[in-house]
């Protein structure tokens, strides 16, 4: 399943196409969230949020082997999916390159696993 940010990230030259970053959550193995351009700064954890009044959680991260940096991997993939489920909102803070730290906010609501 792939859903798309709710807002798109604000980058500058040469990352500024306000495009929309993606989650996507496949039935088996680990969810990926990617921001299409630019380089997410994170290497071993990002603060993920689930839900609107949820607690603002450190969840670990796997970057991808063929060094990219336009997208990461959430490990604890079941836990998350579970989470994933019971929540309306998910809002994911990345650091990126020359663009500082973002929050990228997903509505869930409907969203199905």
């Amino acid at each position: 399943m792939e859903l798309k940010a709710d807002f798109p990230l604000i980058q500058s030259f040469p990352y500024d196409h306000k495009l929309k970053p993606t989650l996507t959550v496949p039935s088996m193995g680990m969810p990926e969230i990617s921001i299409m351009e630019g380089q997410v700064l994170n290497k071993e954890t990002v603060s993920l949020q689930f839900g609107a009044t949820g607690n603002i959680e450190e969840w670990k991260i796997q970057m991808p082997e063929d060094g990219s940096s336009d997208y990461f991997f959430i490990v604890n993939d079941r836990e998350f999916k579970r989470r994933l489920r019971n929540a309306s909102v998910l809002r994911v803070n990345v650091l990126l390159y020359q663009n500082g730290e973002q929050t990228i906010y997903f509505s869930t609501s409907g969203f199905k696993l």
